[in-house]
């Protein structure tokens, strides 16, 4: 089940995993992808404890120190030109009351990026856990978002977590495939993992 926070011991464990800023760009079906940390067989156990402790929220002040430390390590890539403004659109929460994990993140990237947050996607049909299904049923995950003008914009879809890139592509697919569209995420888990349970 999800945790307060990590131990002081997790997270100096968790901080070394973190990419130099030379390696956290990558391009995942065309679209850009800047991440902070890479899930892999060697670190499966912590990565996994990391997430859970962010489902359903968490505290505030993590969510600031993630955005933080994304921010001191990507913003010097210049992916989009300054003429544009950057808005923060997390991926929808299972509930739409619930401010979750992909919510407070972007929160903390609009404040540091001097963006703003677009909470403006929802799910098509029935909600069901990423973590349940197979990668053939995640490639089929439907969005819609609410009007919004994209002129003079850099849209930056959030979460916590890429996989497949199915959802980053479905909310790509929603915004009506603007121009200017980036994924930012804490973790990329690596497609090579083969042997890890999945979650």
């Amino acid at each position: 089940p999800p945790t307060d926070w990590l131990c002081s011991m997790c997270w100096k464990a968790m901080e070394r995993e973190y990419l130099c800023s030379d390696n956290g760009y990558r391009v995942e079906k065309n679209l850009p992808h800047l991440r902070l940390m890479d899930w892999h067989r060697d670190n499966h156990q912590l990565i996994q404890f990391f997430i859970n402790s962010l489902k359903q929220g968490g505290p505030d002040f993590i969510f600031k120190r993630l955005g933080l430390e994304m921010f001191s390590r990507f913003s010097y890539f210049n992916l989009w030109s300054k003429t544009l403004f950057p808005v923060f659109i997390p991926a929808p929460s299972r509930l739409k009351t619930e401010e979750d994990h992909a919510f407070k993140l972007a929160v903390a990237l609009s404040f540091y990026f001097g963006g703003e947050l677009k909470d403006i996607l929802s799910r098509k049909g029935s909600y069901d856990v990423q973590k349940s299904k197979t990668k053939k049923k995640r490639a089929l995950v439907e969005m819609e978002s609410r009007p919004f003008p994209l002129k003079n914009k850099a849209l930056v879809f959030v979460d916590d977590v890429l996989t497949t890139g199915s959802t980053a592509k479905a909310a790509f697919q929603a915004l009506g495939r603007p121009e200017n569209f980036f994924v930012f995420t804490l973790v990329w888990r690596r497609p090579d993992q083969k042997s890890l349970f999945l979650l």
